[in-house]
């Protein structure tokens, strides 16, 4: 093994293995896996896939399973010739192929395709366009019936004219990847097609037509009597007879990993299934609202990014968008999941520490994940479309649990990258502004958190920004709340209208020092609201920050005059004292933003009122909680 290979970057451990073609090659990976205690042992390539598996019972002896289909399927799929014949009642799926030898004897129609007989990777493919040309192949080499794009696809007249001048473009292409596991279950299917260069794929949309798997599907089921066990991949065409193969691998491909970003995690799924891990086994989906554009690197793209392309066959709007919500359980999260689930166009997913009681508040527990499920991969993050991360530690915890909360972020947001989630709304504080900076605030206000609190949400804001500068097709934005308020599960009792309120129904005195300084809450409903409308525009209007906040102030005084007012109207009875003080003396320190840019943008305004607000902490606290 190559000991520069690219991805010992991602491994925790690199040993370089002697060469596939080393008479030291099986002697060298058993004592490889005997000492590392190697559990799994994936092949990587056509040649070491056959030679691994001709020695599987080697490795099953030191307790090292394969992750390969039997020797006789592998030899099958690797004549590219004699691929066909060997697979009888199903040969008419395949273009049709000849040896040099046996051309002779067949009725040509140029062009055709010539390969190596065990070539991959698209490696030595020529077009051939007369007799001449076929005496100048190699003996070994094979030729095969053209596959010509349908006369109604996009690429056709293209196509035919590159082929006239000898030049084999790879468009219009279908890539089909079935992945079994090792009992022979199916784990999960994908079809997408492929615009290639150079043989490397680099144009990826997912496919999903009845005609392709009304086709394909009798073909995998005798595949799976032959041996199949982990992933095939079938490659083809639509042509203007039907869809036909021109080639057939039982191993993963280079683009197994961009499948991944998709939501088709086949290499994970595999793992968890042969090693029996508990919890992580779970069939494979893909996300259809994702395209795969690859270059130097990979990218998973919401679709909505290319509204010019027509090939599609699965259009954004028939297809729910996943929103996967942290905190669904929490003061904001309670208010926020139910609107979220009414929403026709979302599918809700939920990670919080609880599981059950997340779902038991959602009414679903389908989609109901906790820790160990993020942890363990059985929540596949490739099939959602936009997080919602809303998780965090309350201002008044330790900080130990505040630090814990933005290492979770962390690993959050690396993990959607990783993943490609098309968009990230971080759920921040206006505490990251301070107290330096008189308000109102806004986004360009420079931010100076005093607290522990406040400057763990400006990591974490930072954090969310950092994936957007990696990964620019990625949108990333925080979205600063101001203090929320309002009678409903998950209440702390610390701000002070909810103290104010609970001291009125417990007939205590009510003393309030100064009265002149400014009051400003959000209800939680109209956060709420306000976030569900945003994830209804355009990901691309989002902008890096906005304030959210409400659009009215009180004065300390006037909301205790309110409280005392509607308690009054409710049967409670309580005093109201006014002590003046200075107003540098005052305990209640002044913080509100401007969140005009927010309103205009994302077209909405708060809708609730002090009077909404107080109410709702009174009938709360009626409710819930004995006087």
């Amino acid at each position: 093994m190559n000991p520069l290979a690219f991805g010992q970057m991602d491994c925790h451990e690199f040993v370089v293995s002697p060469a596939i073609a080393s008479k030291d090659y099986i002697n060298g990976m058993v004592e490889i896996c005997t000492n590392r205690e190697i559990d799994l042992l994936i092949p990587g390539t056509d040649d070491d896939l056959l030679c691994l598996a001709i020695e599987r019972d080697r490795f099953e002896n030191i307790g090292t399973r394969l992750l390969a289909a039997d020797v006789d399927l592998i030899t099958t799929c690797r004549n590219k010739e004699s691929l066909p014949k060997n697979l009888p009642g199903f040969d008419h799926l395949f273009a049709t192929t000849w040896t040099k030898s046996s051309w002779e004897h067949s009725d040509l129609y140029f062009p055709l395709i010539s390969k190596p007989k065990d070539g991959s990777g698209s490696i030595g493919i020529k077009i051939i366009r007369s007799h001449e040309e076929i005496e100048q192949l190699d003996p070994s080499d094979i030729l095969q019936e053209l596959l010509v794009p349908s006369s109604g696809d996009e690429h056709h007249p293209h196509f035919m004219e590159q082929v006239a001048k000898g030049v084999n473009i790879q468009v219009a292409e279908i890539s089909v990847q079935y992945v079994t596991g090792p009992s022979g279950q199916l784990l999960g299917k994908m079809a997408s097609r492929n615009r290639l260069k150079s043989g490397v794929p680099i144009e990826i949309e997912v496919l999903d037509t009845p005609e392709l798997w009304q086709t394909l599907d009798p073909l995998y089921q005798h595949l799976r009597k032959r041996g199949l066990s982990g992933p095939i991949n079938m490659q083809g065409r639509f042509t203007d007879k039907g869809f036909k193969l021109f080639e057939m691998n039982p191993r993963f491909t280079g683009i197994t990993g961009l499948r991944a970003m998709l939501g088709f995690n086949e290499v994970e799924s595999c793992v968890a299934h042969w090693l029996k891990i508990s919890g992580a086994c779970r069939n494979l989906l893909v996300n259809q609202r994702k395209i795969g554009v690859r270059q130097v690197t990979d990218k998973a793209v919401d679709q909505s990014k290319f509204k010019d392309r027509t090939t599609l066959k699965v259009e954004s709007n028939e297809v729910k968008k996943v929103i996967l919500l942290t905190g669904s359980t929490g003061y904001l999260g309670r208010s926020l999941a139910p609107l979220l689930k009414e929403e026709q166009w979302i599918e809700l997913w939920t990670l919080d520490r609880d599981r059950e009681k997340a779902a038991s508040y959602i009414g679903s527990n389908g989609n109901c994940y906790n820790i160990e499920d993020y942890q363990q991969g059985t929540l596949q993050l490739g099939r959602v479309d936009i997080l919602i991360h809303a998780a965090f530690s309350r201002p008044h915890y330790a900080t130990d649990q505040i630090a814990a909360s933005l290492a979770f972020t962390s690993d959050l947001f690396n993990s959607a990258a990783k993943h490609q989630i098309p968009a990230i709304l971080n759920i921040s504080s206006q505490s990251v502004y301070g107290n330096n900076i008189s308000p109102p605030w806004i986004e360009e206000t420079p931010v100076d958190p005093k607290t522990a609190y406040g400057q763990a949400k400006y990591g974490a804001e930072l954090l969310c920004g950092s994936v957007h500068s990696q990964y620019p097709h990625l949108k990333c934005c925080s979205l600063r709340v101001a203090t929320l308020a309002g009678g409903t599960a998950g209440l702390v009792e610390v701000e002070v209208i909810s103290r104010l309120v609970k001291q009125v129904m417990r007939g205590e005195k009510i003393i309030i020092e100064g009265g002149h300084q400014t009051i400003a809450r959000l209800h939680l409903k109209d956060a709420a609201e306000a976030i569900v409308k945003m994830l209804r525009n355009p990901l691309d209007s989002w902008r890096p920050v906005y304030c959210l906040g409400p659009d009215s102030r009180y004065k300390l005084l006037d909301v205790a005059n309110e409280i005392v007012r509607i308690g009054i109207i409710r049967g409670y009875n309580t005093v109201l004292e006014l002590r003046p003080t200075n107003e540098k003396d005052s305990l209640i320190r002044e913080e509100w933003m401007e969140s005009e840019l927010f309103y205009q943008e994302i077209d909405w305004r708060p809708r609730k009122s002090l009077r909404d607000l107080i109410i709702s902490y009174y009938c709360y606290y009626e409710d819930n909680i004995q006087n």
